[in-house]
């Protein structure tokens, strides 16, 4: 199977990106860079998508000929909404470009990873994960606008993803990194509810969709890619302890009342997927490593 990816340099792209190679895929992958500015060394996220790149990615797509493509990049803190341009910018301004381009250009399937925050968002909330899932639900509806073009469309709205090597700055991140530290590390929003899922989770999921288990021609499913197990960020962090000992954590007091219920998202998960690594499996792959 021919696949594109767009948004591969992130955590969750870079993994999807080796793991279906491993499966035999023939993976190519598309860069901010590669389309919007050619002759730049960084990714410039203020750029606009002009008429030229539009017409660039039309035929890069058209001479890959994939079957499918894979919308995987965004990002959660790259803007607030006092200023919510680096997070539009990276959420949605390129999507719509991708969207237009991957509907012209006659890709068979695209599947979009969502975030779980698109059914938890507040109203009137000022918090920097509402305005991404703001944005991503944008692209959502973006998508559900082209299903007339003839592809299959799937939105996977992703709960907290987890997995080795994550330099993000989220708590499992930060639990690893401060094993390896010896640093005790500061828990904020210890009340705040997880639903973690692990990274070889979602690789198989995507892929699973891949293989023409979901949707049909014309049609824009929304299915939820979520772990069994719910808990929260104390609980977590109880848990990392009973694993490895040598861990150091204290709860950050001036957040300790933040967080509270959270729920899982209304849609289904694909049909045949279930997630495969159990929490404590996963943390323990993670923390294994003691400094």
């Amino acid at each position: 199977m021919r696949v594109i990816i767009f948004g591969a340099s992130g955590y969750i792209g870079s993994n999807l990106t080796r793991h279906l190679e491993t499966q035999g895929c023939d993976v190519h992958v598309i860069r901010h860079t590669d389309i919007w500015n050619e002759h730049a060394t960084t990714v410039d996220v203020d750029s606009p998508l002009t008429a030229s790149a539009n017409s660039r990615l039309i035929l890069r797509l058209r001479d890959i000929n994939a079957d499918a493509v894979v919308m995987a990049g965004g990002g959660h803190y790259r803007g607030t909404w006092r200023d919510p341009f680096p997070t539009v910018d990276a959420n949605l301004i390129s999507q719509i470009g991708i969207i237009a381009a991957v509907t012209q250009a006659e890709v068979p399937r695209i599947i979009s990873l969502g975030s779980y925050w698109q059914d938890m968002m507040v109203p009137q909330s000022s918090s920097p994960t509402s305005l991404y899932g703001a944005c991503k639900n944008a692209t959502e509806a973006l998508l559900s606008s082209a299903i007339g073009m003839g592809s299959v469309i799937t939105t996977l709205h992703l709960h907290d993803v987890y997995g080795p090597d994550d330099d993000r700055n989220k708590i499992f991140g930060q639990l690893a990194r401060a094993l390896t530290s010896g640093t005790p590390l500061a828990v904020q929003q210890p009340q705040a509810v997880l639903i973690p899922v692990h990274i070889h989770d979602v690789c198989s999921a995507v892929e699973e969709v891949m293989s023409g288990s979901v949707g049909d021609s014309g049609t824009h499913e929304i299915l939820r890619i979520d772990g069994d197990e719910m808990l929260t960020v104390r609980q977590l962090v109880q848990l990392a302890r009973e694993i490895n000992p040598q861990l150091l954590a204290t709860e950050d007091e001036t957040t300790s009342g933040l967080g509270g219920p959270s729920l899982r998202c209304i849609h289904d998960r694909p049909p045949g997927w279930t997630p495969m690594v159990s929490l404590e499996e996963g943390l323990q792959a993670l923390l294994s490593r003691a400094p």
